[in-house]
């Protein structure tokens, strides 16, 4: 039951800061604006690309948990997800910034599709 805790816990950080990144965009919308030259139209679309990959790449997601390790999958989506992130941080224009924002919703889209399964597993064994 320890193992149940410790899971939830660690997830529960990893989700806290899944959510942190989801919304940092919006936070810093002014800030971006103005130090990349962005359009609203640009600005927009930063959050629409995350979407949309996030909502193509789930299903994707949802198979693979079924198939292969959840764990693996979860660390290899936070990886992803952090690389990008970082890469977002040091992007110098909108396409590279769109592209890492993107590339944030593909490893947002392995760690929320398949932790739910992962608590569930570990809260019943």
């Amino acid at each position: 039951m320890r193992a149940a805790y410790i899971a939830v816990a660690i997830l529960t950080g990893i989700n806290l800061f899944n959510y942190l990144d989801r919304y940092i965009v919006a936070s810093l919308s002014e800030s971006l604006k103005r130090s990349l030259t962005l359009s609203d139209t640009q600005l927009g679309s930063l959050m629409s690309g995350f979407v949309i990959v996030y909502m193509l790449a789930s299903p994707a997601f949802g198979v693979l948990g079924d198939r292969r390790s959840r764990t693996r999958l979860i660390a290899g989506g936070v990886a992803v997800w952090s690389v990008a992130t970082a890469l977002a941080g040091l992007a110098g224009n909108y396409l590279s910034l769109f592209m890492a924002r993107a590339t944030v919703g593909i490893g947002e889209a392995a760690y929320g599709t398949v932790a739910p399964a992962l608590l569930v597993l570990s809260c019943i064994s």
